[in-house]
């Protein structure tokens, strides 16, 4: 004869994997679909060389998006925000990639999958407006 508690337990011990399984699995798919590919056109207009990109994401998960060189002081630029979301730039303009000599950020964030910045610099001689280095939507 079996023994109705160990069965019920049994039973009820299987159907919560089985409902923990299925909760991880929903986590999982609705993290994967937050997430947004943005990209767009970065250039120093002094043409100083674009040393890198930093893509600063208001929902986290910011970093380097990845360059395709136009001419050195233009690039298109490609990120994926885990958490799609407001995000902006952080331009390395001239320098290296290791010490960038100007770092003009984006003086505004946009939730746009397609951005387009010009990025000022010192270099530029533009009188206005203050603190000249900054990157500006295009």
């Amino acid at each position: 004869m079996s023994n109705p508690k160990r069965t019920a337990v049994a039973v009820l011990t299987a159907l919560s994997a089985i409902a923990l399984s299925a909760g991880a699995m929903a986590v999982s798919a609705s993290t994967a679909s937050a997430s947004t590919g943005i990209s767009g056109q970065i250039q120093c207009i002094d043409e100083l060389a674009i040393e890198g990109v930093w893509i600063q994401a208001s929902s986290g998960g910011s970093g380097y998006a990845s360059l395709q060189n136009i001419n050195g002081y233009t690039q298109n630029f490609r990120y994926s925000l885990p958490h799609g979301g407001a995000w902006t730039v952080h331009v390395g303009c001239g320098g290296s990639t290791s010490r960038w000599k100007y770092t003009p950020d984006g003086n505004t964030t946009t939730t746009r999958t397609y951005q387009s910045w010009y990025c000022i610099t010192p270099d530029d001689g533009i009188p206005a407006p203050s603190p000249n280095n900054y990157c500006g939507e295009d």
